[in-house]
């Protein structure tokens, strides 16, 4: 009877790795290439969207410019998410994108955080008006758009040349951001997503006004590489979902 009852066990067992392991095998994989302003919302989503489809989701992120790049190395992305517009268009005129899928997902705001741990009796919009900080971060104007964001920025209020000792320059926004939130610089250019999500005191930042750069649309695309074109259809549907779009908004975007 011990056997039998042993034996009983054994097959119960070996049933929940197999279905377990079917299920795994039978789960869609779907890469997602995310521009790092939207990590965190993307992260939010994929979960969402994973609950309800029999999918596997991965998520690489970086920089609009160093995806890109990857993508015309050949990299094994499904989906492009992109910080901007230009970057998109440079994909579907290499034929590597497929131009009638695109769309704008979100649109960027920009903002100026100051070091929460200066001892300087100014808000951030006073340090602003006229860029009084000995060290200034901003993301990669090259490969960042919020980084270019940030550099018209700069030229409107100050010569660029007189601030050149002053920027640092970060590989993507996300850095700059942790780079003044550690206490590093004494102020940067950020994804106003990222003050939202770190629920900054008022005091330490601003929301730059949308007169000094031009707007920072945020285009997605599914690659012509794409091995799982159909979930990546059915993906860019749930995010332009209402569902999806309130939790953009949530997260310190304009949504379209």
């Amino acid at each position: 009877m011990g056997n039998h009852m042993l034996d009983s066990g054994l097959q119960l067992l070996l049933i929940c790795v197999v279905l377990v392991f079917s299920i795994t095998i039978n789960a869609k994989p779907l890469t997602i290439a995310v521009a790092t302003n939207f990590l965190t919302t993307m992260e939010e989503l994929s979960e969402r969207f994973s609950s309800d489809k029999d999918a596997d989701l991965t998520i690489v992120s970086g920089s609009s410019g160093q995806l890109v790049a990857q993508i015309r190395a050949g990299a094994p992305f499904d989906v492009l998410f992109s910080a901007d517009q230009k970057r998109v268009d440079a994909l579907v005129e290499l034929n590597l994108a497929e131009l009638n899928s695109r769309f704008t997902y979100a649109n960027g705001e920009l903002a100026f955080y100051l070091n929460p741990k200066n001892s300087k009796d100014l808000s951030a919009q006073e340090v602003f008006e006229n860029l009084s900080c000995d060290s200034i971060i901003i993301a990669n104007p090259k490969v960042a758009p919020y980084g270019q964001a940030a550099k018209d920025v700069i030229n409107q209020i100050k010569s660029e040349d007189g601030l050149e000792e002053s920027v640092v320059l970060a590989e993507n926004v996300n850095q700059a951001f942790s780079t003044t939130h550690t206490g590093n610089v004494d102020c940067g250019f950020v994804a106003f997503s990222a003050i939202l999500a770190k629920s900054t005191d008022k005091q330490f930042f601003y929301k730059i006004p949308h007169e000094y750069y031009s707007p920072i649309k945020q285009d997605a695309v599914i690659l012509k590489s794409s091995k799982s074109p159909k979930l990546s259809q059915k993906f860019f549907d749930f995010v332009q979902s209402q569902e999806a779009k309130d939790l953009i908004r949530e997260h310190g975007y304009l949504v379209d």
